[in-house]
């Protein structure tokens, strides 16, 4: 069954905001779940939880860069999601 937010997701966020969206509520979750990360299969079960995620979604990817997709998901969703997480998940993706 799929969640009236993914059914409507493109149609609202566009492709790249959808699939951003999507994975910005997945770094938000697992934020405060390093030590469960770290957990045998913990990765490879969020990748596949998003990959049905885009696909109940029903994401077009033609055109959209891995790279546009973060970018969109860490500076602008994760700070709409999930403000209190934001600047742990900006510190991920930008260590410097």
């Amino acid at each position: 069954m799929i969640s009236p937010e993914r059914e409507g997701c493109v149609r609202r966020f566009g492709h790249t905001g959808c699939a951003a969206r999507l994975y910005a509520q997945l770094l938000c979750a697992s934020m405060g779940a390093a030590n469960t990360l770290a957990a045998e299969g913990a990765l490879e079960r969020m990748e596949a939880e998003l990959a049905e995620q885009y696909d109940q979604a029903v994401i077009d990817f033609r055109g959209i860069t891995p790279e546009q997709v973060e970018t969109a998901a860490v500076r602008y969703y994760a700070p709409i999601l999930c403000p209190e997480k934001s600047p742990q998940i900006r510190q991920l993706f930008d260590p410097s």
